[in-house]
């Protein structure tokens, strides 16, 4: 049983490094929105799974029900992006938005990492010497470019254009409670930090720092 118990600990983990590292938006917030959606598009596929066809005639019931999943599929393969076009859309949405940065007389990515490794070493001290920077494998990018106004956000920085930095100590095979993550929210404008938080393992726990 402790053997099984560490080996989906192991799985989880890869799971979660996975995860860390492919960047898809900013601000706690949003990610949490898109795990309940997750888990409620899993909930809606077990109602339907468990719905019996209506109906005695067996033929009638197994023809109903192909004619469904064909529907599904060509309704599926209608509204599918490939993968080239998601990457086309993420490439144009992050290039509009260094052009404002541009316009604006912001600061840089680098800045913006330098600015969040200072915040970092400030926040957890040595533990921070653990952890790295997350850096997004397909694009390059080492920073989610975004537009802060998830719910966590202070009035004030609200709606400004911001880089959100990611440091991890996430690597295969680690224990799921041992995983770090902190994550630094810093103004594309004037490199004010609008936020910074660590989460520790999986679950709520998370904790926000003043800055």
């Amino acid at each position: 049983m402790k053997k099984s118990k560490k080996y989906v600990n192991v799985v989880v983990a890869v799971l979660y490094c996975t995860a860390i590292f492919s960047i898809t938006g900013c601000g706690s917030a949003e990610h949490t929105d898109q795990q309940t959606d997750i888990e409620e598009m899993s909930v809606d596929l077990e109602v339907q799974q468990e719905t019996p066809i209506a109906g005695t005639d067996d033929d009638a019931a197994k023809t109903q029900e192909a004619g469904q999943e064909q529907g599904e599929a060509a309704d599926l393969n209608v509204n599918r992006k490939t993968a080239a076009e998601y990457e086309a859309e993420d490439r144009a949405r992050r290039a509009a938005l260094e052009e404002r940065v541009k316009a604006a007389d912001g600061i840089s990515e680098e800045k913006a990492i330098e600015i969040a490794k200072r915040a970092l070493e400030i926040d957890l001290g040595d533990r921070g010497k653990e952890l790295e920077l997350v850096i997004d494998e397909a694009y390059g990018w080492s920073s989610d470019l975004c537009v802060a106004d998830w719910r966590e956000i202070k009035e004030k920085g609200r709606g400004a254009i911001a880089y959100s930095v990611g440091f991890t100590n996430a690597k295969e095979g680690m224990e799921v409670d041992e995983l770090l993550n902190y994550n630094c929210v810093v103004n594309a404008v004037d490199g004010s930090i609008l936020e910074a938080y660590t989460i520790q393992g999986l679950g709520d726990n998370t904790v926000y720092y003043e800055h």
